[in-house]
């Protein structure tokens, strides 16, 4: 995933709903939204939500092969 090049494959990671909304065109509500809606793969930690960026990635491509 381009759109985030601080980020290294070599552990998970976790990614700000405001970076995710950037990369991909969403508000930073549509994304929290789909977090609490399980749309998206996250995590709820200390009242913040962090997306997981490796999840991500594979439901981006099994929703761009169907």
């Amino acid at each position: 995933m381009t759109g985030f090049p601080h980020l290294s494959d070599a552990v998970p990671q976790l990614a700000r709903p405001e970076e995710v909304a950037e990369y991909l065109g969403f508000t930073v509500d549509a994304v929290q939204r789909q977090l609490r809606r399980g749309e998206l793969p996250g995590v709820k930690v200390g009242g913040r939500w962090f997306v997981h960026v490796g999840r991500l990635r594979a439901q981006l491509g099994e929703q761009s092969a169907s």
